[in-house]
């Protein structure tokens, strides 16, 4: 039924509407001569003999109906396992013994019982920052034959599961930095539980969350978060950090990669998303939060303009300026935003060097 549970669908012409269908504890109510029963227990594969109590409104006869249900396979999706690290949707196979069944065009083995599963690897729908509690939605075929029939049945599987939300202001995809620790700093859903390489972190009651996470000496360290909040789909967010000895010679290095400048991808950020850019000038806005800070710069050394080149930097990092500091940052193409009733680039910084205005 809409809630998930098995159902025994019940058709009788003689029952007037609000005609009550029961069997043990369970009951529906009849309308335009059908009842959907939900069943205590699901019915065992093979053959099943119901005794169907119906109870007419009224001064209605009242009568106790047995109904004969044979059952030759159950395919159903458990969204349990969403739960689990990667997310699966795990389809559940119940069928007599030497039925052949094949879910997603794959063959799924039954044991003595009858009893298999097939586990659909879901991690693509749920990989990756989203402010929004995204959907699941899948289509999977199945196909079942049973012993000594020449033709298979097919069938499809519908299901829908939403993903929690995760959202990361820190430390970003791929951040270089010279410091001791990287801040991790996001949200998620309230009420949910955030683990950062598996250890559970703290969130506040409005799903916020603010660490330091220890860096090697020098080189790279992925972090890997992951927000649960059953019975949504968890998500997961991989971040690299990069420790080096020094930012300006990490600096040199990207430019030798000859990175886009602002006329490459200003004027269309969308159709370069990814990229990695230079940003070379000034600060014009900057709103700085623990662990991290979102900037509006003017970029002043690839604007064939001449001035107006303006586009907006986060920096999953504590960046230390003002108002008119000038700044040399590299970062990732994100799209766009809305600034001063324009539409600006958006850049997620990896490495930014600020200057004091002189």
């Amino acid at each position: 039924d809409e809630s998930g549970k098995e159902s025994l669908e019940i058709h009788c012409e003689s029952c007037p509407n609000e005609t009550k269908v029961s069997l043990g504890a369970s009951s529906a109510s009849v309308t335009d001569s059908t009842a959907v029963l939900p069943l205590p227990i699901p019915l065992k594969i093979g053959e099943n003999d119901l005794d169907i109590a119906i109870d007419r409104p009224g001064a209605g006869r009242d009568e106790t109906v047995k109904v004969h249900v044979p059952i030759a396979y159950r395919v159903k999706a458990d969204l349990t396992t969403l739960a689990s690290v990667p997310p699966v949707v795990s389809v559940r196979v119940e069928a007599a013994p030497g039925t052949e069944v094949l879910v997603d065009d794959k063959p799924v083995a039954l044991d003595a019982a009858g009893k298999g599963s097939y586990a659909l690897d879901v991690s693509s729908d749920a990989l990756g920052p989203s402010d929004e509690q995204k959907a699941i939605d899948r289509k999977i075929g199945f196909s079942v034959k049973r012993k000594g029939s020449p033709n298979a049945e097919p069938g499809t599987l519908v299901v829908r599961a939403a993903v929690v939300p995760l959202h990361m202001d820190a430390p970003g995809a791929d951040l270089y930095t010279d410091r001791t620790t990287a801040n991790i700093v996001g949200q998620t859903k309230a009420g949910g539980v955030v683990t950062v390489d598996g250890q559970t972190i703290a969130v506040d009651a409005n799903g916020r969350f603010a660490i330091r996470a220890e860096l090697p000496t020098e080189g790279e360290k992925i972090l890997t978060l992951v927000a649960n909040a059953p019975p949504l789909a968890p998500r997961t967010i991989r971040a690299k950090v990069t420790r080096v000895a020094s930012l300006d010679a990490q600096a040199k290095a990207i430019d030798a990669t000859t990175p886009l400048g602002f006329d490459a991808y200003g004027p269309d950020p969308t159709s370069k998303l990814g990229a990695m850019v230079a940003i070379n000038g000034e600060i014009v806005e900057i709103r700085s939060s623990p662990g991290y800070a979102i900037m509006v710069v003017e970029e002043k050394k690839s604007c064939a303009a001449g001035g107006g080149c303006i586009l907006r930097l986060s920096v999953g990092e504590d960046v230390r300026a003002a108002r008119g500091d000038t700044i040399r940052a590299y970062g990732h193409v994100a799209g766009t935003v809305a600034w001063n009733n324009k539409t600006v680039p958006a850049v997620t910084g990896t490495l930014a060097i600020t200057s004091k205005a002189t």
